[in-house]
């Protein structure tokens, strides 16, 4: 029998609010089997095997690589969050002025991440925060992830402030404890994007040195390039492609067929050695150009935590002079 646009419509919206129901009733139940993602506006489940996924202990809980980085939200405001290993610092306009907020991860499951502030909100103490991360696709999409607030509205009412906490609180909450929308609460999300980063060398490095690598006969920085000249004479001109501090990722394009070369640096002034000028400690493993170059896929983003993966270990120094 036919059914009518409205009536497919209204089936639709009443499944919708369904899966939205069971799931975060789910959520709730500490007897929680499964791992979660969040999809766009809604928390769905996805069909693992029954096991139980590993919680985090409080203080513990680390954040997957690929989402470290700054990014922006896609709202008028254009607020900012900066994601590391085991903390969040959220930026955005407050009631009065620009409101800076620091989390540590408390606890996670899957892409959800139950945060805590480090530092009293005002006269209110602590507070929460649990968002729940899915990255996106299709050719309309801007946005790389959509990100969802999973707990009561908190501070100043922003997707991004935190739930205070009675200031009696002894211990933070857990997972199921807050991640739970109100039956009557609306979908509280947001686009992200990674942040524009404006990678130039500073002024004092603009010139032609000589590098203590065994190989190299003199290296040259400009404004936003570093060019590696070898003793034979061959040349490879790199971009300075993401800058962290004073890590810097150089990239050459089509290093090879379908491959980008990469090169991580610690750049560091040495300001009272008498020999050299500047120290270059190599971060990242490679295969190519005398062992010092990692390859990507062409146009593939630099993942620093991953790319750089010399980040935590000790420094292999070359210098300036």
């Amino acid at each position: 029998m036919p059914v009518n646009d409205n009536a497919s419509s209204s089936i639709k919206r009443r499944t919708k609010i369904a899966v939205l129901i069971a799931a975060v009733a789910d959520l709730a139940t500490p007897s929680l089997s499964c791992e979660y993602i969040v999809e766009s506006r809604r928390v769905s489940q996805r069909d693992l095997p029954p096991v139980r996924p590993l919680r985090h202990l409080n203080g513990t809980c680390e954040i997957p690589g690929r989402l470290r980085d700054r990014w922006t939200l896609l709202t008028p405001d254009r607020e900012r969050l900066r994601i590391r290993s085991h903390s969040m610092t959220a930026r955005y306009p407050g009631q009065t002025n620009l409101t800076r907020i620091r989390y540590r991860c408390l606890e996670s499951r899957g892409h959800t991440f139950l945060l805590g502030t480090e530092t009293s909100i005002g006269r209110q103490g602590s507070g929460v925060l649990c968002l729940g991360f899915a990255a996106i696709f299709g050719n309309s999409v801007v946005g790389e992830y959509s990100i969802v607030r999973l707990n009561a509205v908190g501070y100043e009412s922003h997707l991004l402030g935190p739930q205070l906490l009675p200031r009696t609180t002894v211990k933070w909450p857990t997972l199921n404890d807050t991640c739970v929308q109100a039956a009557d609460q609306k979908d509280y999300y947001a686009e992200i994007v990674r942040a524009e980063r404006r990678c130039v060398f500073p002024d004092e490095l603009h010139r032609t040195w000589n590098f203590t690598h065994h190989k190299a006969r003199h290296v040259t920085f400009a404004e936003k390039t570093f060019t590696f000249t070898f003793m034979d004479g061959s040349v490879h001109k790199f971009d300075c492609n993401v800058k962290e501090g004073d890590i810097y990722v150089l990239r050459e394009f089509e290093f090879t067929d379908g491959q980008d070369g990469v090169l991580c640096y610690n750049i560091t002034r040495l300001l009272e050695d008498p020999h050299y000028n500047f120290e270059m400690s190599r971060l990242n493993s490679g295969d190519h150009m005398e062992g010092m170059v990692r390859l990507l896929p062409v146009g593939r983003p630099v993942e620093l935590s991953e790319d750089c993966d010399w980040l935590e270990s000790p420094a292999r120094p070359e210098f300036l002079y």
